[in-house]
């Protein structure tokens, strides 16, 4: 679709607070623009579910921080696949071990939906990121997994 405009920053992996400061400009502008096409109409935030390090300062301080504008935030948890290999456990089988995942991830992002400006909903990738469908992995509404529909 030729209306869609994508902006992608660097990311805050490295720790660098200059580099939040500079998504959080971005945000500001765009919410203080007059044209439609210069505004943003959803923030998908990236993270890559990692048993050992789930969820860096700098990310928590972008969900405890007000942020200009209305763009809803959307939580977007990619390589679902790898992070079912780092729960993996050999006395389950892979419906159990996705079970466990989910759980496991559920579990970890629940502080990330507490913070004072949460995302407002979450979703999780897994398979091909070309034909999703969606399914519901918990009763916390604002959080869904995709599924891939080649399987």
């Amino acid at each position: 679709n030729p209306k869609f405009i994508f902006h992608d920053s660097l990311g805050l992996e490295a720790g660098d607070e200059a580099q939040l400061k500079t998504i959080q400009e971005f945000i500001k502008k765009c919410a203080n623009a007059t044209e439609v096409d210069d505004q943003l109409h959803a923030i998908w935030f990236c993270f890559t579910p990692d048993v050992s390090r789930f969820l860096l300062n700098l990310e928590m301080d972008f969900f405890s921080q007000e942020r200009a504008g209305k763009a809803p935030v959307i939580a977007v948890f990619t390589k679902f696949d790898d992070f079912i290999n780092q729960v993996f456990d050999i006395d389950l089988d892979d419906d159990e071990n996705h079970t466990a995942a989910e759980t496991k991830l559920a579990e970890l992002q629940a502080p990330l939906f507490k913070c004072k400006f949460p995302p407002k909903a979450g979703v999780c990738l897994e398979g091909a990121a070309y034909h999703m469908n969606l399914t519901w992995v918990s009763d916390t509404p604002n959080w869904c997994l995709f599924r891939s529909a080649l399987q």
